[in-house]
């Protein structure tokens, strides 16, 4: 994992952030976090992300201006800027490419080795995703700041703003810092939704006025790698935005939402009319596959993927 609460593979996102009916609109980003999320959003007419975490900051300016990066240090220079904590590249860079799973200062490490005996280099990895980043074009054109999300003025944003917030999660693995507040979190979030369009991710939130949009399963490793779950990563949203921005609307039954507009009966008889075409197709493809198969053929079974929360 490169960083702690990584979205890395949090592909259900993008159904709604990057949805038609946000196209053209100012997009924020507090909680930044690695910017996993920024660098995939499209089709918005500004970018701006933000982060408390200074040092983070520091590390993500120089890739976003292509500031060549310093050679990985040792362990003992590791440890030494670890308890120096200065606001310089070569800290953050040892902070978090040359640490367990992306926790700042969690531990130095440059190698990891896999289940199945293959060995990572940790930190080309990191720098394998940096040249990823900076070749994003959100990244590039966004103003990254580095403030709390409570000093950012969404109140006064146009209507058509979209915010993603990212906070830490509860009872997952922390930051560096002091704990974080959730309701107080909660409480901006709701402010935010009177006058923009505020998406928060979250395994559950307790607040009867927000509403799940968009979920999915998520792998999460736990103790070092040592234990694995499923939870379900949600998407919500508040009630007062859907009441705003229909069809993003969630069904009182399961709570989960129509994230398209129903169809048209234009639409739905083109709709059925291709599925029909594919099943004949599929049909025709599995009888020629079963008659080349060899009658002693065997399945493989995928290895199941991991992640880390």
């Amino acid at each position: 994992m490169s960083y702690v609460g990584g979205k890395a593979k949090a592909h259900f996102l993008f159904d709604v952030l990057n949805s038609p009916r946000f196209d053209g609109w100012a997009y924020f980003e507090p909680c930044c976090g690695y910017c996993h999320v920024l660098r995939r959003v499209v089709n918005k007419r500004s970018y701006a992300a933000s982060d408390s975490n200074a040092l983070l900051l520091v590390l993500l300016r120089a890739v976003q201006d292509g500031t060549p990066l310093p050679e990985p240090v040792s362990r003992a220079r590791y440890d030494a800027l670890r308890r120096a904590r200065e606001l310089t590249l070569e800290t953050a860079l040892a902070a978090f490419a040359l640490s367990f799973n992306g926790k700042e200062f969690g531990g130095y490490t440059r190698t990891y080795t896999r289940r199945d005996g293959r060995m990572d280099d940790i930190f080309q990895s990191r720098l394998n995703y940096y040249a990823k980043l900076r070749a994003s074009p959100p990244f590039r054109a966004a103003r990254l700041e580095c403030t709390s999300y409570q000093t950012l003025p969404m109140d006064t944003q146009p209507a058509d703003t979209l915010v993603f917030l990212d906070p830490p999660y509860n009872d997952c693995t922390g930051y560096s810092g002091p704990p974080f507040d959730t309701a107080t979190f909660w409480d901006t979030a709701t402010r935010w939704s009177r006058s923009v369009v505020v998406l928060v991710s979250e395994y559950a939130c307790e607040r009867p006025d927000w509403v799940v949009v968009h979920q999915a399963p998520k792998a999460v490793t736990l103790s070092g790698g040592a234990k694995q779950t499923v939870r379900l990563e949600k998407l919500f949203c508040h009630a007062s935005v859907l009441a705003r921005h229909q069809p993003l609307r969630a069904p009182p039954s399961d709570r989960t939402p129509c994230l398209l507009p129903p169809p048209t009966s234009e639409t739905a008889t083109r709709s059925n009319a291709t599925r029909t075409r594919s099943s004949a197709a599929l049909s025709t493809r599995d009888t020629h596959n079963a008659t080349r198969a060899p009658s002693n053929a065997t399945a493989r079974v995928p290895h199941p993927r991991r992640a880390v929360r």
